[in-house]
């Protein structure tokens, strides 16, 4: 591993070494030699120890980066190196050497460990630990909705007062942490693709300097890592060290798919299942598991629209924390500029009135739209669920008069809205019961509506006749008048008659509603 000269002063501090010159600390090298008074030809990147004294000596020829033990002439000229620290007098050449030696052998070792969890797909948490060896803060590891993958290292000061008291809440809290502006800012970075590590100081926390960096997988933003100064500043030598890890962990994800999808964040996990013809198994079950559900849990998929037209980065992350809020530990993310909730019927039974009312509010306080799937049993099914969600948030707006609509009781009028998409509903409809809908007649309109709840209650003549708020022998000549007019005995339908009969009502009440 070639180690920046950042990370070599770092880890020469005991020495006390003071940097001469740098064209920059950023510079790499890969070994470390002796100067000697024969050196013929240098290698620009390796570094040279040498004496003070080795300087001045006749016809040495001196490397571009040099670390220099003892007090070097004012007068020397430092136009012929690139690289010159120097270390007071009275150390040992050997000792720096030897040190020297250690630090490139120890950070080699540390890399090989890096590399050999890569190539053995170890566990994020495994990965993580390593890497967090050579950095003097804690690191976290969060996915694009700022919701922690990982973390890692440990605290010899209190991160009390830090973004840390909330890292290991569910849901988006991070997201509350950093105020509008700030958050514009990190966005900022985000779109110009910042790709080394920067420093900034939250408005909440004005005590620490806060460090993060981002995870770039073919020109995709995949996660970010952050640290806090909370045991000790932040110097170059550690930001170089985050960017190695930052570059090994990008290796990780493209070699690891269940932490490269889990990377992309919420979004992207929701965004596979909508979308994806299939998805693994493991990559939804560890994302579940970070939220103690299980796939066969009882589900309610919200879909939510905003009176905005197009929502901006920021806006959707206020929604977001707002949906989160009322609904903590529910898996809210945007989706085609709509605001999807997942939320566990053991936690919100929204079918409750008590429920309805507190999700009514919600809707009321942020001018929110919302359609409700039916309650479902299987994650990866989730494609089919935001059809039902969305299909009802349609009729919630399109119906001045409610906020929420649930999918269940519109069931029939989707499917024949889909069915009208593609053909004429007239299509499926009996002659007679669609010569009968056409006709001016209501008393012969109404004859299709008690044959409709008649064949829904099972030819039952009492239970439809008190549906129907009828009396028997009324709806008995009722049902006899149209069976004349269908040339059909009722009890003796075959299924296919059964059903072309009660889908030909639907339709007939379906075209009703377009007259």
């Amino acid at each position: 591993m070639e180690l920046s000269l950042s990370i070599i002063i770092d880890e020469l501090a005991t020495f006390e070494p003071l940097l001469i010159k740098a064209l920059s600390t950023k510079i790499e090298f890969r070994q470390i030699h002796f100067l000697s008074t024969d050196l013929c030809e240098s290698d620009n990147r390796a570094l040279y120890i040498g004496e003070a004294a080795d300087l001045y000596q006749t016809g040495t020829k001196l490397p571009a980066n040099l670390i220099v033990i003892g007090t070097a002439c004012p007068t020397i000229k430092l136009e012929g190196f690139d690289t010159l620290v120097q270390i007071s007098g009275g150390v040992d050449r050997e000792a720096v050497m030897q040190k020297l030696f250690d630090i490139f052998a120890s950070y080699q070792q540390w890399d090989q460990r890096l590399l050999t969890a890569i190539i053995d797909h170890a566990a994020i948490d495994d990965f993580l630990n390593i890497a967090a060896e050579k950095l003097q803060n804690p690191l976290a590891l969060f996915d694009n909705g700022l919701t922690v993958i990982a973390t890692a290292g440990e605290f010899i000061n209190s991160p009390v007062g830090t973004i840390w008291e909330k890292i290991n809440l569910l849901g988006y809290p991070l997201a509350d942490f950093f105020t509008l502006q700030e958050q514009t800012e990190l966005s900022l970075k985000t779109m110009k693709r910042v790709d080394e590590p920067y420093l900034y100081h939250p408005a909440f926390d004005q005590q620490h300097t806060y460090a993060s960096t981002h995870l770039w997988i073919d020109g995709k933003l995949c996660g970010n890592i952050g640290l806090v100064d909370i045991n000790a500043p932040f110097t170059e030598g550690q930001l170089r060290v985050l960017w190695h890890i930052t570059r090994r962990l990008t290796q990780y994800f493209k070699t690891n798919d269940v932490y490269l999808r889990l990377a992309e964040n919420q979004t992207g996990l929701i965004k596979h299942l909508l979308e994806d013809p299939v998805i693994q198994d493991q990559n939804v079950a560890y994302h579940l598991g970070r939220y103690g559900w299980e796939m066969t849990d009882d589900f309610y998929l919200l879909t939510f629209v905003t009176t905005l037209e197009n929502l901006s980065i920021i806006e959707a992350n206020a929604y977001i924390k707002r949906i989160y809020n009322h609904y903590p530990g529910a898996m809210v993310t945007l989706y085609q500029n709509q605001l999807i909730a997942i939320i566990r019927k053991a936690e919100y039974s929204i079918e409750t009135m008590a429920e309805q009312q507190r999700l009514q509010t919600l809707l009321d306080k942020y001018e929110l739209n919302c359609g409700v799937s039916i309650c479902f049993h299987d994650f990866l099914q989730l494609k089919l669920y935001f059809i039902q969600s969305r299909f009802a948030v349609d009729n919630a707006i399109q119906n001045n008069t409610v906020a929420f609509c649930f999918y269940a009781p519109h069931v029939i009028e989707h499917l024949l809205d889909c069915l009208e998409s593609s053909v004429d509903l007239r299509v499926f409809c009996h002659p007679e019961i669609l010569a009968i809908q056409k006709t001016e007649d209501d008393q012969e309109r109404e004859l299709l509506r008690n044959l409709h709840i008649y064949l829904l209650h099972g030819r039952n003549l009492s239970a439809a006749a008190k549906a129907l708020n009828l009396h028997r022998n009324t709806l008995i000549y009722r049902i006899d008048k149209i069976t004349r007019r269908l040339k059909l005995d009722f009890n003796a339908l075959s299924e296919n008659e059964l059903f072309s009969l009660i889908f030909s009502c639907m339709v007939a009440e379906s075209l009703d509603g377009q007259d």
